[in-house]
């Protein structure tokens, strides 16, 4: 039998337009979180540049911030310093500052180039460079550090080491971060930063790639410009209360992690299979990586996976203790 059709409803397009904002250009005052990516040659300022930012936790690849002219700098503005460079750990302690109460205000890594360069010889052993696969497979983990980093309620400045990039004639045609190509992509503002020249105590910058509307591609920036046009409503923390209620917590994470770990290791469940169930849960709840979770979403997937494989509740418990514990050692040494 034929059933009409219930009629559509009417769109009044005058006040759906009207619901539409008029795009409005991002000013450095404006944007309140500052995502920044500087490179340079070796020993042009880009470390003593970064620390200058206030309550930075510095993440420290090179062992550099140990050198006194540092450390005096460091504790003048009250920033604490993490020694690693596994990509992983940085993820986790992102995420820490994501959901819990602190009084830090900046993230620093320093230098991002060594964190790419230690996770891509990480994969190239375990995957091999055929069709790219050391490269894909780094990316991966990447393309989270960045996620937690563009949804971190922080300042977030990046230093690299320089790098050239080469012309189809074998000329160079440009000096570009040396790291992850898409690296440029995930920033408001890159800049390259020249060696001071002797009559300046100052390095000038180059402007590469920016979002913010006062600074302009190409153009030259002094130190002391580039603190004028940045100005001084460069913003911390302020909406960790709104975050903490909604994004996927470090224990969290962390405990997805633990289950993964233990599955294919005391379980010896195939890493393809726990692969594809995770994918299939991101793609259900149209995600594309576990840092988009919420903290509800996160829940869900681990009572998801633990019912999928049966894991006791004995093994559970082991695990989030163990969770908890690494948590707390952060905690510890972000005091």
């Amino acid at each position: 039998m034929y059933t009409k059709r219930p009629q559509a409803q009417a769109i009044n397009v005058t006040e759906e337009l009207a619901k539409i904002k008029t795009p409005n250009a991002v000013t450095p005052e404006e944007h309140c979180r500052l995502k920044m990516l500087i490179y340079g040659d070796s020993g042009v300022g880009k470390t003593t540049f970064a620390i200058q930012f206030p309550k930075a936790v510095l993440i420290d690849t090179e062992g550099g911030a140990k050198h006194a002219q540092y450390v005096e700098k460091l504790n003048s503005v009250g920033s604490k310093v993490i020694n690693t460079m596994d990509v992983r750990e940085i993820i986790n302690y992102i995420q820490f500052l994501m959901t819990s109460e602190h009084s830090y205000q900046t993230i620093i890594i320093d230098s991002l180039s060594d964190v790419w360069d230690t996770i891509l010889d990480e994969c190239t052993n375990k995957y091999g460079t055929v069709f790219g696969a050391n490269t894909v497979a780094a990316s991966k983990y990447f393309k989270r550090l960045l996620q937690c980093l563009a949804t971190v309620d922080m300042n977030v400045i990046l230093t690299c080491a320089p790098k050239n990039e080469w012309g189809k004639e074998g000329e160079v045609t440009d000096v570009i971060p040396d790291c992850w190509r898409k690296i440029a992509f995930k920033v408001d503002l890159m800049m390259r930063m020249l060696m001071a020249k002797k009559t300046d105590t100052h390095a000038d910058f180059i402007v590469k790639k920016t979002r913010l509307s006062k600074f302009e591609t190409g153009k030259t920036v002094s130190a002391g410009q580039f603190k004028a046009l940045l100005g001084d409503n460069i913003k911390g923390v302020e909406r960790l209360a709104e975050i903490n209620k909604t994004i996927i917590s470090a224990k969290q994470s962390d405990i997805i992690e633990r289950i993964a770990t233990y599955l294919t290791t005391e379980r010896n469940i195939e890493e393809k299979k726990l692969t594809t169930f995770a994918e299939g849960y991101l793609k259900g709840n149209r995600l594309t990586s576990f840092e988009e979770f919420t903290s509800d979403q996160a829940n869900h997937y681990i009572s998801s996976i633990i019912k999928n494989f049966e894991i006791s509740s004995e093994i559970i418990n082991t695990i989030a203790e163990k969770a908890e514990k690494e948590i707390e050692e952060k905690k510890a040494s972000l005091k």
